[in-house]
Order: C-alpha cells, then structure tokens, then sequence
C-alpha cells in the first residue's frame, strides 16, 4: 500500500533529527509489510548511534498511526506509544545488533495480540532479551527522558523507553521488595540515560 503523505512517520523522523543533528539512522524494515501478511506488525525500527554516551538507540515506527488516522480516538495516535531502548555498545559491536530489532517487534506483537497497552513503569518478563549470555531477564517501561511525549496530525504520543533488569531486580519488582521508581531513580545517579548493558552485574 502506498501513501502520498505519512504525517504520522514524518512526527517522529522531524524529532529525532533534532535530537541527533540530522544523522541518518540505519533503519530495519520487514521484508513482507504487516497489512501484506506479514508476521512482523512494525513497519521498521530505526537505529541512532549516540557516540557521545555510547549506546545504540533503537526507536520503532507502527504503534501510532503514521498514514492515516484509523482509529475513533482523537486524542490520541494508535496505541499512544512508541517504544525505545538504548543499548550500551562495546568494542566488539562494529554495527547495530539485531536482536532488539526482533525484540521490540515481539513485544509489538503482544500489543496487537493481547491489546495491552503499556504505561510507565510497567513490566514485562523477558528471559534472557539476547541469545548472548546476560544476567536481563526482565524489562521496564519508562518515558524515554530524551524524547518525551509529543504530538501529532493524528493525536498525542508518548516514547516509551525499556530498560533492562537483572533478575535479581525484577522479582523483587514482582514481589514488592522493591519500589520500582525508587530503583528508576537510584540508576539515573549513574546513568541518568537509562542505558541498558546487557553485562550488567547481577
């Protein structure tokens, strides 16, 4: 299917060029788009490098409305959300891994599926978020401090950022020993972006 315009697309490429000075992100699309049937329902996610802080940052485009406005829901743009995550790069990642690529299209998927529609500081399990080896096991949502909420043609959004949790911190989550805007705010001292290292000590 073809679009003349995307203003819901255009919304979210005209932040992140102000965000990252116009670099041209490396962009991840399905093979076989959703609306053709294919499995995947994203339309792509697209991947900015912060060199600055050392994170890959992936940015996903599906869950609001990019080309028309579908839904009766004025106020706001599809499922009101876009999700994000920041990965901390090492000297081993010569490019943009792909696995959070197929990790937000899973979780995507669950939004679809289940009509779950995700909020700051909820949680999902996840075990492990990578094939590689990593003490994640769980994920947390939280509004991506860098992006925020904004607007579009077809209504208000919000960026909503996963974070990775050692397992350790999300039973502790789910068992209420731990306050998790409490854990939230003890991590921005260190890493006030809220980047996920996947070799994070347990």
């Amino acid at each position: 299917m073809n679009f003349e315009s995307s203003p819901g697309w255009d919304a979210i490429d005209n932040i992140l060029n102000k965000v990252y000075s116009n670099q041209k992100p490396e962009h991840f699309a399905p093979e076989t788009p959703f609306n053709l049937g294919g499995s995947d329902p994203l339309d792509g996610v697209s991947v900015y490098y912060d060199k600055e802080n050392g994170f890959y940052h992936y940015i996903t485009y599906g869950l609001t409305e990019l080309h028309q406005k579908e839904s009766d829901n004025d106020e706001y743009s599809g499922w009101g959300f876009e999700l994000t995550f920041k990965l901390k790069s090492n000297s081993k990642m010569n490019n943009a891994p792909k696995w959070p690529v197929n990790m937000l299209q899973e979780i995507a998927k669950i939004v679809f599926d289940k009509e779950l529609e995700f909020d700051e500081f909820h949680t999902l399990s996840s075990s492990p978020i990578t094939s590689e080896k990593s003490s994640i096991n769980g994920l947390l949502f939280i509004l991506d401090n860098q992006l925020g909420e904004r607007d579009s043609e077809y209504g208000k959004f919000k960026f909503l950022q996963i974070f990775g949790l050692t397992e350790k911190e999300f039973d502790g989550i789910t068992n209420k020993t731990i306050d998790r805007r409490d854990l939230i705010k003890k991590e921005q001292v260190k890493n006030p972006l809220l980047i996920t290292d996947i070799n994070k000590s347990i």
